[in-house]
């Protein structure tokens, strides 16, 4: 909450903060207060929707993975290829847990949190894939045994009390940057 300042006369540059009612001041002491718990909930809902897609992936499970995209979200994988809604991302991993992927294993090494508003959050994910049978021809060879470790960037929303990845894309692979 912000407040207006006004000069405290007129035609000088002092500035003075307007007198606060109790009931204005408990308010914003509250809100204040709230807010690390609020971001603390914020932020063990989101690891544990990071934590249901790492172990949908770990089952080949391409529903449980795409469930919680918005129904608009997108993804960009590591190719630069982009789908768009939950029902692409969905048929597109599970063609991956079919062939490239199939049986790999996936961890989720690390992840930053950041708040953009109170409606949604920016996460920076690193992951660590190993077990995969191939990649794709066109992609910078990769020791399977070493694995291959990437950096995700999600966009949550709140939609209907619940947070949803409206965006997720890749931002590199084995320490390069991948394609915009």
């Amino acid at each position: 909450m912000t407040f207006p300042i006004a000069p405290s006369t007129p035609g000088t540059t002092e500035m003075v903060m307007p007198r606060l009612s109790r009931r204005r001041w408990l308010a914003l002491l509250l809100a204040v207060a709230a807010a690390p718990a609020l971001a603390a909930e914020v932020d063990d809902e989101v690891q544990h929707i990071l934590a249901a897609q790492v172990a949908a992936w770990n089952a080949g499970d391409a529903k449980a993975l795409a469930q919680d995209f918005a129904r608009d979200g997108e993804m960009v994988n590591l190719l630069g290829t982009h789908f768009q809604g939950k029902d692409d991302i969905e048929r597109r991993h599970a063609q991956l847990f079919a062939t490239l992927f199939k049986g790999s294993r996936l961890e989720l090494l690390k992840s930053h949190l950041r708040s953009a508003s109170h409606a949604s959050v920016v996460v920076e994910t690193e992951h660590l894939l190993i077990g995969f049978k191939s990649l794709p021809a066109d992609f910078p060879p990769v020791d399977a045994r070493d694995g291959l470790r990437t950096t995700l960037k999600y966009v949550f929303i709140r939609e209907h009390e619940h947070w949803k990845v409206i965006s997720a894309r890749f931002t590199s692979a084995n320490g390069v940057a991948l394609p915009n």
